[in-house]
């Protein structure tokens, strides 16, 4: 009988972290892929399955056929970089493969005994200890089949962030026997990381795992702790006890800290002997019941910095500074508020600046603004500067005081006091009351000032000759600013000199360079507080930062003597005094005296030049004298001693004035006029011969005295000169005498003046005025100096220069266009000017103004009457009255000569009206200015001679000719005319606000409707007639016409023959209407024949009562159209 399974002398070897698969001989019978494997610690069928990985977490493997028909056994393969199937079960040697034969989903599926499984590589939970700035060794890790060159690699997390670089090697540790883990770069080096606890995290290299990345570390060994201090900031100041706290992992009493300064060459500070200051011992702070504490004592002020504290655990000797390199902190030794750091120490800040204090990069003297100072050399604040001696404070700024006024004591508060009564102050910021002095005291040219003094010891190397004159001044001159800038005092308040052994030929070059420098104060009291304040280390170092910035002094050392006072003498320059009550300090408080200048270049005092003074003494330049006037002598000190100067003069008011043009002023302080017609070219003539002859005149020669004469007419002179005038107008042009330039010249009478620019007034030429029409040339200038140009005379209108229009329009015989002369208006044209009588405007005087119209064409304009809408109705009425009254009639008459000769007489009527109007148009136009035909000319026409114009013929009109037809034409109008168009253009101007285009429109608009409103009347007229005025005069009894005659006659007849039949009784009825008539013929014989041949229409417009009395019937009987009578 076969048994299936596996052999349970299997045995198998995985790595930690690593996948396992590829297990192999897995040995048994009848073995197949269905076959499952699981891991478990006790034996197989009870206990349960083991996470072997993150992606197996039951524990669970499957057979795969080898390459010679054995099996293979995996527990998963990974596909990332991550090892998901990388194991994460501990390293053990007892761990147990139960087998399934197949459907293996439960634990207790797998109860077969399969073989053993055993995992390589460390035990985890194992703890490590490091301390930081100490070298580190992992000994003794236990694992399970170690090797040589298994990896260990210190992280925050196995697996995951960055590598630690303050580990040495970056935390990487290689193990040479399987058991010891040292860092692979040099095991020497300290550990450089925070005091904490980080992870310890395994890799064994294979071919496919090479351990080169963070993540390949997933194995968790144990943690490890770095023993240390935390790192903090621990502030001291300087004078006061110090005491620095600690917290940190593992710390002990015993523990050493060594206190180093900062140094910026230094890369690592705590390795650092050179700046070392002390070491100090863990002691328990019992002040505050926890922790640990150094107790560094009371700090001074040479111990001003800021320190690096570095630690060292008591299991080290503690002996070497390579103990010493974990940092602990940061200690700064501040300076307390009144000091300054500088030269490692903490300074005093100084009388006029104020030191905060603090930190040692933050704690520097400033320096008060101008004007201030402090009361104490200990100012922390700003707020502490004062108003200096001398100073009062103005708006929050302090400000000199005034001369007169003087301030003794630092404040702001206080203000500046006057000085008594007729004394005052030379200078401004006096400080004392002895600084006010009277006017009667003397100035001195010598005083002591007190000064603070002090050595300096030059010294350099053998290549720099210190007796060089150049480098000499260089030195000076640095030493002048720094030492200057470090006492607050004026650089002219320095005095540097070499000493009397560095002077004298026998100094030998080796031999230092003495130089002696004094700091001259004006009181003794602020003498005596500089020496006190003044810190010659400080000043030193200042001195030396100076020498350093300058390349050819950087090679200078130099040595400071301490400081002392002494009295120093002060002597003034030549012409130069010391102003009484000043307190001076160096030669330049020194003022120059009165009538002497002071040079701010050369320092010296030099005389004030002529037409100069200088009344005071002050390092001020000399004041000019009074405009005009002028000094006889160098140095002069009194104003009074300024005289007016040629070329000037004094006025009534004392002062000098320049000498006017036209005069002359010889030096004796009054100016002279020039001789008649002659003048000066400029101001500030000093001599009679200055004068010549103004434009317009030359001098008379052969005179002794100088003369002038006005130049000829027709001659002008433009300059001033004694020369002749020699220039001369054009032709046809004078000038009036003395005429000075070309513009004076002017055209004479007949001629205008042709200019070369319109906005000048000089003439080009002169033109004649012979030929043109119309215009006439007066010659010479206006009242404006403009030259006159042709103008219009009467009854012209001017259009141009040369050019002028006839003006058709007249009043009372006189033309409306009244030319050149002064009445009416000025009516412009292209910018000529035209005078146009009242009640004319426009184009050639040919428009009327606003107010004014015309009845016809070229009449006159007269004014409109105020009632302009009444008199136009009342045109328009008369003028539609007269029109359709005329047609009525000749239409009556066309109509009454029917049939016979009488309508020739409306034709007639007719064209004799068109001829009357036809020619009428003859009276409006001027024919004199017609041009003749050539033929009517023939032989007639004069040829002028050479040089004048030819003269244009005119056609011999004569006017009484145009006055004959206008009243012939007037006299043969049937009918009067009515003038509509004068009321017409009044009423447009009422209408429209003057409007010339308004006055043609109304009138036209009139006309052009007039044949409506001439029919629409003549329809009113005929209604009127016929329903009107024959009525009325039927009831007359007048015959207005033949057939209303006739039957009045018939009318007549019947009545009596009607009488005379009642007389005889002999009238009978017989019933026939047209017996009756014939009848009543019998008894008329007197009738005409003619007055019978009528119709019955004709009888119809007989009375009915005649018929009635004749016939005793009604008028009916006669209405038939079958009746006609006849004899």
């Amino acid at each position: 009988m076969t048994v299936a399974g596996p052999l349970r002398s299997n045995f198998v070897e995985c790595v930690r972290g690593h996948d396992c698969r590829s297990l192999f001989p897995f040995n048994g019978t009848n073995l197949s892929d269905e076959n499952g494997v699981s891991v478990r610690l006790g034996s197989c069928g009870r206990s349960s399955s083991l996470k072997l990985s993150l992606k197996n977490i039951h524990g669970t493997g499957w057979l795969e056929n080898g390459t010679v028909g054995e099996h293979v056994l995996s527990f998963g393969t990974s596909l990332t970089a991550a090892r998901d199937y990388g194991l994460s079960i501990d390293a053990s040697f007892g761990y147990i493969l139960c087998w399934c034969e197949r459907s293996c989903n439960q634990p207790e599926d797998f109860i077969v005994d399969a073989g053993q499984l055993r995992v390589s590589g460390p035990i985890t939970n194992q703890e490590k200890h490091c301390y930081r700035g100490q070298p580190c060794l992992l000994k003794h890790i236990e694992g399970v089949n170690m090797e040589a060159g298994d990896m260990i690699r210190i992280l925050e997390e196995c697996g995951e962030g960055s590598a630690l670089y303050d580990f040495p090697g970056s935390g990487l540790l290689v193990s040479d026997d399987g058991e010891n883990f040292t860092f692979h770069v040099n095991e020497s080096l300290p550990v450089g990381a925070a005091p904490g606890i980080y992870q310890m995290c395994f890799c064994r290299p294979d071919p496919g795992w090479s351990c080169e990345n963070v993540s390949s570390f997933m194995v968790i060994v144990g943690p490890m702790f770095v023993h240390g201090p935390f790192e903090r900031i621990t502030d001291c100041t300087v004078g006061a006890l110090c005491t620095v706290s600690f917290t940190g992992i593992a710390l002990s009493e015993g523990d050493v800290l060594r206190i180093v300064r900062l140094s910026e060459d230094s890369a690592n500070i705590c390795s650092n002997t050179t700046y070392y200051l002390q070491n100090a011992t863990l002691a328990p702070d019992v002040s505050r019941g926890l922790g640990l504490h150094i107790d560094l004592g009371v700090l001074g002020m040479n111990t001003a910095g800021t320190y690096q504290v570095c630690w060292c655990p008591v299991q080290e000797m503690c002996l070497s500074s390579s103990s010493f390199q974990a940092p602990a902190g940061i200690l700064r030794a501040n300076c307390p508020a009144g000091y300054y750091f500088r030269g490692l120490n903490c300074r005093l800040c100084g009388s006029g600046y104020y030191c905060p204090g603090g930190e040692p990069a933050f704690a520097v003297r400033l320096p008060c603004r101008e004007g201030e100072t402090t009361v104490g050399p200990t100012a922390s604040a700003d707020s502490e500067c004062q108003c200096s001696k001398g100073y009062y404070s103005f708006k929050g700024t302090c400000v000199v005081c005034p001369k007169n006024f003087f301030k003794p004591n630092i404040s702001s508060e206080e203000e500046c006091t006057a000085c008594p009564p007729n004394q005052t102050t030379f200078t401004q910021g006096a400080i004392s009351i002895s600084s006010c002095v009277g006017a009667n005291v003397t100035a001195s040219n010598v005083s002591a000032a007190p000064a603070v003094s002090f050595r300096l010891s030059v010294t350099a190397d053998s290549s720099t000759n210190l007796t060089d004159e150049d480098l000499w001044k260089q030195l000076v001159d640095t030493l002048r600013i720094s030492i200057g800038s470090a006492s607050r005092m004026d650089v002219d308040s320095l005095s540097i000199s070499l000493a009397p052994a560095s002077s004298s030929a026998a100094r030998r070059l080796s031999e230092p360079l003495e130089v002696v420098i004094r700091i001259r104060y004006a009181t003794a009291l602020l003498a005596n507080i500089s020496a006190q304040e003044l810190d010659v280390d400080d000043l030193a170092m200042d001195i030396d930062s100076a020498l350093q910035q300058d390349p050819a002094l950087s090679n200078l050392r130099v040595d400071v003597s301490d400081l002392g006072t002494e009295m120093v003498r002060i002597e003034c320059p030549n012409h130069a005094s010391l102003p009484p009550g000043v307190l001076a300090t160096h030669s330049g408080d020194c003022a120059c005296r009165p009538g002497y200048a002071h040079d701010a270049v050369s320092q010296t005092c030099s005389p004030c030049a002529q037409g100069r003074f200088k009344s005071s003494l002050a390092n001020a330049e000399c004041e000019n004298c009074d405009p005009g006037r002028w000094t006889l002598e160098d140095g002069q000190s009194d104003p009074a001693n300024c005289w007016c100067n040629a070329g000037t003069y004094e006025n009534e008011s004392g002062t000098c004035e320049p000498c006017d043009i036209g005069y002359y002023c010889d030096g004796r302080n009054y100016q002279t006029l020039c001789p008649p017609n002659s003048t000066t070219i400029s101001m500030l003539s000093t001599a009679k011969a200055s004068c010549q002859c103004k434009e317009g005149h030359q001098r008379v020669s052969g005179a002794v005295e100088m003369t002038c004469e006005p130049c000829a007419p027709g001659r002008f002179k433009e300059v001033i000169g004694n020369d002749e005038c020699t220039q001369t107008c054009p032709t046809d042009a004078t000038s009036r005498p003395a005429a000075s330039r070309k513009e004076d010249c002017f055209c004479e009478q007949g001629f205008h003046a042709d200019l070369k620019d319109q906005n000048r007034k000089d003439i080009e030429r002169c033109i004649d005025c012979g030929p043109y029409n119309g215009l006439i040339c007066q010659g010479g200038l206006d009242e404006e100096g403009q030259h006159v140009q042709p103008k219009a005379v009467a009854g012209w209108f001017q259009t141009g220069r040369s050019s002028a229009l006839p003006c058709q329009v007249t009043r009372d015989g006189f033309s409306v266009c009244l030319g050149n002369t002064s009445g009416g208006h000025i009516e412009p044209f292209a910018g000529f000017p035209n005078a146009c009588a009242n009640g004319s405007t426009g184009m050639l005087c040919g428009e009327c103004p606003a107010g004014w119209a015309r009845g016809a064409y070229l009449e006159p304009c007269e004014p409109c009457d105020a009632h302009s809408a009444l008199a136009f109705g009342l045109a328009i009425a008369a003028d539609l009255g007269r029109t359709t009254l005329q047609n009525f009639v000749k239409a009556a008459m066309a109509a009454g000569g029917a049939g016979t000769l009488k309508p020739l007489h409306t034709v007639t009527l007719r064209n004799f009206q068109h001829w009357v109007d036809a020619c009428s148009i003859l009276a409006d136009f001027n024919l004199t200015r017609m041009r003749p035909f050539d033929f009517s000319l023939g032989d007639k026409t004069e040829q002028p001679e050479a040089g004048e114009p030819v003269a244009m013929p005119h056609f011999a009109w004569p006017a009484a000719a145009t006055d004959a037809m206008t009243l012939w034409f007037h006299a043969l109008s049937l009918v009067p005319r009515v003038n509509v168009d004068f009321a017409a253009q009044c009423q447009a101007d009422a209408w429209f606000g003057g409007s010339q285009a308004a006055k043609r429109v109304v009138p036209a608009v009139y006309y052009l409707t007039r044949p409506v409103l001439t029919f629409l009347g003549s329809i009113i007229i005929c209604l009127l007639v016929v329903y009107v005025a024959i009525p009325l005069i039927n009831m007359t009894g007048f015959a207005i016409n033949e057939r209303a005659g006739l039957i009045k006659k018939v009318t007549n007849r019947l009545r009596n023959a009607a009488l005379k039949l009642k007389a005889n009784d002999e009238a009978s009825h017989t019933g026939d209407s047209q017996g009756q008539v014939c009848y009543l013929s019998k008894y008329l014989p007197g009738m005409d024949l003619s007055d019978w041949n009528v119709g019955y229409k004709a009888l119809a417009d007989v009375p009915t009562s005649v018929f009635e009395v004749v016939t005793g019937q009604q008028r009916s009987l006669v209405h038939s159209p079958k009746h006609t009578f006849k004899p």
